[in-house]
């Protein structure tokens, strides 16, 4: 069986960095045993988790992902089992036969343009079950400008059609992966919770002791923090470290985050141990903003 990739394209994706990640907390924390829990309260598209299961780290292990995403995390919660997987699976495939079945025409009045628009609409509207805005989303990324998920100032998903810029096949191959995800979280003994909501509550919802959490939140004073309506600020960040320090303490949890390498944010991390880390950017709405980045990869507490 092949190894799955990532739930969908997500901004601030983890996937190119994530050897380099998996090695620094490898070498310090080591992922455990089967009783080590693993959380990521800032999941995206799972970039770090998928890379890790695929790797055999969390096999057996108790997994947490959250995000503020609802439509996403619901997407999470279907592929915790094939039975859901295949359903949400089912559903990108319906929307994308009403879509495949229009003209292919890229001008103003283009009825694909307007079926995508429609779609889009639907999901920041909540209209349908939470299965059907699941694939809705995922759907709408794989037709999304340049693959990238993108929020106005009120919340709502603002990415423009990609005027049938991506391959005929990449929805039918993101419902297969969909499933391939369950299908490898079943085989591997991974038992996901979804969490769709807060950072906080996310981290509260592991149960044991010891757990690996990585978080990976909106960076400081990055175009990251423009793709989604509700960005996180130094207060927001401090407030993660305290909440490391306090759950290490209390469980005995260890906690990295990643940040975009910089001044202000080696001075908010410090005293912590930080690993310099280089991460591939091929999302960013400024085409300058892609390319080879430099990260910090910060250990909350003591090590």
């Amino acid at each position: 069986m092949s190894n799955p990739r990532p739930l969908t394209k997500w901004v601030g994706g983890k996937t190119n960095a994530a050897p380099a990640i998996i090695e620094a907390i490898e070498e310090i924390d080591g992922f455990g045993g089967e009783d080590t829990p693993y959380c990521e309260p800032f999941a995206g598209g799972g970039g770090l988790f998928v890379a890790a299961m695929n790797r055999g780290m969390l096999d057996g292990k108790e997994v947490v992902l959250g995000d503020a995403n609802v439509p996403l995390m619901v997407a999470w919660g279907a592929v915790s089992t094939t039975q859901g997987a295949h359903h949400v699976a089912d559903l990108m495939l319906g929307i994308e036969r009403d879509y495949a079945a229009l003209p292919q025409e890229v001008t103003k009045g283009s009825k694909r343009r307007a079926f995508y628009n429609s779609q889009r609409q639907r999901l920041n509207s909540g209209d349908g079950l939470h299965t059907e805005q699941a694939a809705r989303l995922l759907w709408l990324v794989q037709h999304g400008f340049n693959g990238l998920y993108r929020e106005s100032k009120s919340g709502n998903m603002n990415t423009p059609w990609n005027k049938d810029q991506c391959s005929d096949t990449a929805v039918d191959s993101a419902a297969d992966n969909l499933v391939l995800l369950a299908e490898t979280i079943r085989d591997r003994g991974i038992r996901l919770t979804a969490h769709a909501g807060d950072y906080y509550p996310c981290v509260h919802r592991v149960r044991g002791a010891r757990a690996i959490i990585y978080a990976d939140p909106p960076y400081l004073k990055t175009d990251f923090v423009q793709y989604q309506a509700d960005g996180f600020t130094p207060l927001n960040h401090a407030q993660l470290q305290a909440l490391g320090h306090v759950v290490e303490v209390t469980h005995g949890h260890r906690m990295w985050v990643s940040n975009m390498d910089s001044p202000s944010a080696r001075q908010l991390y410090a005293p912590n141990y930080i690993v310099d880390i280089e991460d591939k950017v091929s999302v960013n709405r400024d085409p300058a903003g892609r390319g080879v980045r430099r990260d910090i990869l910060v250990r909350i507490g003591g090590w």
